[in-house]
């Protein structure tokens, strides 16, 4: 809060300035202002909408995944789950991502800053039962 504070200050400063150094004739000034701000990284992703019964086809609806990440160098958004689920899968947005042997599955690999929404599903495959935990998390590239 006093960041911004301070940056309308000088905002203000600069702009009742300006008059002062106006060209008058044939002496011109000049003047340059630089201001320089600092933004922290922010990433996180939610999961909104409430988990369905499978259909006919062993897919459940996840609801809508809500990703934001201002990193510069972009971000990941990885599934972590149980290892080893035979057939089962990850459905973003009509894209079917098998699941991962080791427990952990990338969803999305950004290479910029980005505001996603996307569709989740999941296909749970032949061992439908064996599935018992499943949670999203998001990570900045370095």
């Amino acid at each position: 809060m006093f960041r911004k504070r301070l940056l309308v200050a000088a905002t203000m400063l600069i702009a009742s300035a300006s008059p002062a150094f106006a060209s008058t004739g044939a002496n011109s000034a000049s003047s340059t202002f630089r201001i320089h701000g600092f933004v922290p990284v922010i990433c996180r992703v939610a999961v909104t909408g409430s988990v369905g019964q499978p259909d006919p086809d062993g897919v459940i609806s996840l609801g809508v995944a809500d990703e934001f990440c201002n990193a510069p160098r972009g971000y990941r958004v990885i599934v972590e789950h149980t290892p080893s689920l035979h057939g089962a899968a990850l459905i973003r947005n009509g894209v079917r991502i098998p699941l991962s042997e080791s427990g952990e599955t990338v969803l999305t690999d950004s290479s910029h800053a980005d505001i996603n929404q996307v569709a989740l599903a999941l296909d749970v495959g032949d061992d439908g039962a064996q599935l018992q935990t499943l949670s999203i998390r998001i990570e900045a590239k370095a």
